[in-house]
């Protein structure tokens, strides 16, 4: 019985992640793919910053489990968001922003998404083999919300 209710319980749980608009990654076929990966960069413990692709074209990637992983995409131009956060010392931050970047992809080459804070912005554009391919995306960042934690108090 108990593993009926886990079962039914993690299935539940999978058609909750489950999206009608998501982003699904073309099969390898005749035809060459592009991947698209974000990229992380640490300065020190308390100056880094990393890029995740949020969505392609409107349609929410899902499970990223890192900015480096490569995701499939057909050849040709596409509308990125890219998900950034960085911070740059010990005080006020993280910050984080969405940026819209448009980028034309090449068959069989791979991309990654990089970025720089500038004034209030956060700047963001696509490179392949180490060069700017993209125009460059602007966005405001904020500071990141941090979790409020309430200690619960048990009195026996």
């Amino acid at each position: 019985m108990r593993l009926k209710i886990f079962t039914l319980i993690s299935l539940m749980s999978l058609v909750g992640c489950a999206s009608v608009n998501s982003y699904v990654e073309p099969k390898s076929g005749s035809e060459p793919l592009a991947t698209v990966s974000g990229s992380s960069t640490r300065e020190g413990v308390f100056d880094w910053s990393s890029f995740m692709v949020n969505s392609i074209d409107n349609k929410h990637v899902g499970m990223v489990w890192s900015e480096k992983s490569k995701i499939n995409v057909k050849p040709g131009q596409h509308l990125f968001v890219i998900g950034s956060q960085f911070n740059r010392g010990l005080g006020d931050g993280p910050y984080s922003s969405l940026t819209e970047v448009y980028a034309t992809l090449k068959p069989g080459m791979d991309y990654k998404f990089i970025g720089q804070p500038r004034g209030a912005h956060m700047r963001v554009w696509a490179t392949a083999s180490g060069q700017k391919v993209s125009k460059v995306g602007s966005s405001l960042y904020q500071l990141t919300p941090q979790p409020t934690i309430v200690p619960v108090i048990i009195n026996n």
